[in-house]
């Protein structure tokens, strides 16, 4: 009735009146004291449909007053019905000193490399020679070989050469793989380096198998014409004429879309988070999403483990590492186990499978494990990688002017070009840069964008599915004690880039993928997809596989009310229905206390076997304790009178998940950890999960071997040498 009074022209100025009577009026019924605020009468709002009731005489923290007035105001990443994860700033302020670094340039050896190998030539640049190597008369070069050493107990960790050396002066045809290289003068060797060759003779790769491989070798197959020219640097150039062997394959890059079959390239870069990809690889997702006319990236795709090994083994093979013996590929080699490309390679349509990743000595299933006896894909870029590092494990991760990184990507490119006209299974896996360092993700994106560029360019991804994927976010450093950092460390990169025509063949699954960029899913559901995707390339009915296999597959709809329990990602690294987070106030101190002393002692006795080497780790203090809701459908509020200690809420905080994180002594390590509240003891007296480490320990640990229980201990050396410094 009052507004009525109000003019076109005096309107702006009623509203700010009677929004400030309001708010006096508001102000006027609450009470505010030393601790927080009282509520004299009940209040509730209503808006998203959801309500939020605030009990009469409530007291309510400063901090829980301001998340429950404004909970359903938050913009949402994920809104569903028992999973609520509030918008995410990839460029949050409170995360700017660790987002904004000035980042080094990547500088390996200054002297270009004197060999290179390309399209299966092998050749040495008398350029670089006359310039680098004045003083240098080159009598020879040779190469061998880099093979698997079976003559060693483990022959995933050990190679070997060849007994054959290949000699030559400028150039020489390559049919392998992997190869050392040196170069002699009179005084012997003054030059060596190794080189990976992803590209192979298809023909001979149809015909014979990998084990029988011929390279681009023209005395072998007139697919190729080489023309060779000399010139005063004694250099080559080859020119490979257009491939001529379609017609001997069942892939066609012209074949109608009824008939094509879609090979998948899924490039894993390790501690990528999505909103990480978003901030350090800018570069290649607006590249990538300039070549395809949609892109998919998964707002609630989950982590269901701490580290790497629990996530690929989740996504590899569709199952969890509880579900798998205590030693899982401690005792024995994975050659057994059921992985996604052993599917693959078993369909009808055979693809070529390839494993490629750097970083041999934290590698995936070798990092205190014994990795594969036999190769486990048609191609193993292992071998190199360990010859490598070998060769130049003090150069800063280089081989010789080439960064590890680069050369991972230049192999994988190199590989999928040669069978662009045949389904192929490729897995890329990247931790170089990564691993340590939150900005190191900004190195590897110009090197994307030029491998995608190169891949484009050569129409090799036309009939390819792209899965770009991390395994988990930053786990470590103070970036991780942030927030923002909690949360990125439990929802990894999920970016799938389908080719248009799929999409127009597929109709529902482009809708379904659109509708579950908003809905939970993990690595095991990703393994679904991917049988899934056998299926729709073998036209087979997806139906037996939706009986037999756990998850969801995301080229179908992901329910609306999915939850973390229901999708088996451990309660721990649930990301989902965040109440508040900060300290409560002194009464709630004790009941906090108590909760921190509990994960000390639970970690003491998990330690208890390494207690000779190990020190008892003591409490310090507490550093942040984070509330989450387990049953988004409460309300949320119910649990404040029960936090607050009125006895008539306090079974309903068995919904509620403490999230705590505790600094210990000595070693001054960060360790979080989910505890669940018990209505009968009125405590949090019962951890959920697994512990958490958050900050570096490093040599902490380096007294004992056991990969998990390195988080938690810190050797007696350590506190010998912390006393005398």
């Amino acid at each position: 009735m009052l507004i009525s009074h109000c003019s076109d022209k005096n309107l702006h100025k009623c509203v700010v009146g009677f929004s400030t009577l309001f708010a006096c009026f508001f102000v006027a019924k609450i009470f505010v004291d030393n601790k927080g605020i009282t509520l004299s009468r009940p209040f509730s709002f209503r808006k998203q449909n959801t309500t939020v009731q605030i009990p009469n005489n409530t007291k309510l923290t400063k901090l829980h007053m301001i998340t429950k007035i404004h909970y359903s105001y938050f913009k949402y990443d994920i809104h569903t019905t028992n999973c609520r994860i509030r918008y995410l700033d990839p460029n949050d302020k409170s995360i700017w000193d660790f987002i904004n670094k000035t980042m080094i340039p990547l500088i390996c050896s200054k002297i270009p490399a004197l060999t290179t190998i390309r399209n299966g030539i092998l050749t040495v640049n008398y350029n670089i020679l006359n310039k680098y190597y004045k003083k240098v008369n080159l009598d020879f070069c040779n190469y061998q070989v880099i093979l698997r050493n079976y003559n060693e107990s483990n022959p995933d960790d050990n190679t070997k050469l060849s007994v054959d050396k290949i000699f030559f002066i400028n150039y020489t045809l390559v049919k392998d793989d992997f190869v050392l290289v040196k170069c002699y003068n009179k005084s012997g060797v003054f030059y060596s380096n190794t080189h990976a060759n992803g590209a192979i003779d298809i023909v001979s790769y149809l015909k014979y198998g990998p084990q029988h491989l011929s390279r681009f070798d023209p005395m072998n197959y007139s697919v190729f014409s080489t023309s060779v020219t000399s010139n005063k640097s004694n250099q080559i150039k080859v020119s490979i004429r257009p491939n001529v062997i379609n017609n001997t394959i069942r892939f066609f890059k012209h074949s109608p879309i009824e008939n094509r079959i879609m090979s998948l390239l899924m490039i894993g870069i390790d501690s990528t988070s999505r909103l990480n990809f978003i901030r350090g690889l800018s570069n290649t997702r607006r590249y990538l999403m300039s070549q395809r006319n949609e892109s998919f990236t998964f707002k609630g795709y989950i982590k269901v483990g701490d580290n790497t090994f629990p996530n690929l083994v989740a996504l590899l093979t569709g199952k969890f590492m509880e579900e798998y013996p205590e030693n899982f590929g401690e005792a024995d080699f994975f050659d057994n186990y059921s992985f996604v490309w052993k599917a693959f390679k078993k369909s009808k349509i055979a693809y070529t499978t390839a494993y490629i990743e750097d970083s041999p000595n934290m590698a995936t299933f070798n990092y205190v494990k014994k990795g594969f006896y036999d190769p486990p894909t048609d191609f193993y870029y292992r071998p190199y990688s360990l010859e490598s590092n070998k060769l130049f494990k003090k150069r800063d991760n280089c081989i010789r002017d080439k960064h590890e990184v680069l050369a991972l990507l230049e192999y994988s490119r190199d590989l999928m070009i040669s069978f662009k006209s045949w389904p192929y299974f490729c897995l890329t896996y990247t931790t170089r840069l990564t691993h340590d360092d939150l900005n190191g993700i900004k190195y590897v994106d110009e090197m994307l964008v030029n491998y995608f560029t190169d891949l484009f360019k050569a129409n090799a991804l036309e009939n390819t599915l792209i899965i770009i994927f991390g395994d988990h976010g930053m786990r470590f450093g103070g970036f991780r004690e942030t927030y923002i950092g909690m949360m990125e460390e439990r929802l990894p990169l999920l970016f799938v880039l389908p080719p248009a025509w799929f999409l127009s063949k597929y109709p529902s699954i482009r809708s379904n993928m659109n509708i579950n960029i908003g809905r939970i899913l993990t690595p095991v559901d990703v393994h679904k997809t991917l049988l899934h995707l056998i299926k729709l390339n073998e036209h087979k009915a997806y139906t037996d596989l939706n009986r037999k296999v756990r998850g969801y597959s995301f080229f179908e709809e992901i329910p609306f009310n999915r939850s973390c329990e229901s999708a088996e990602i451990p309660l721990h690294y649930c990301p989902c229905n965040l109440i508040g987070g900060n300290l409560p106030d002194s009464k709630e101190g004790e009941e906090l206390k108590f909760g921190a002393r509990l994960i000390v002692t639970k970690i003491n006795d998990v330690l208890e076997p390494f207690h000779n080497v190990c020190m008892i780790l003591k409490l310090s203090h507490i550093t942040v304790a984070r509330i989450f809701n387990i049953d988004s459908q409460d309300n949320s509020s119910n649990y404040i009178a029960g936090f607050h200690g009125n006895s008539h809420d306090a079974i309903r905080l068995s919904n509620v998940r403490l999230l705590l994180t505790v600094e210990v002594e000595p070693s001054k390590a960060l360790f979080e950890a989910s505890l669940r509240f018990n209505s009968i003891t009125q405590l949090y007296d019962k951890i959920i999960g697994d512990v958490s480490r958050i900050n570096k320990y490093g040599n902490q640990s380096s007294c004992i071997k056991d990969p998990i229980m390195k988080k938690f201990c810190y050797c007696k050396f350590n506190s010998t040498i912390d006393t005398l410094l």
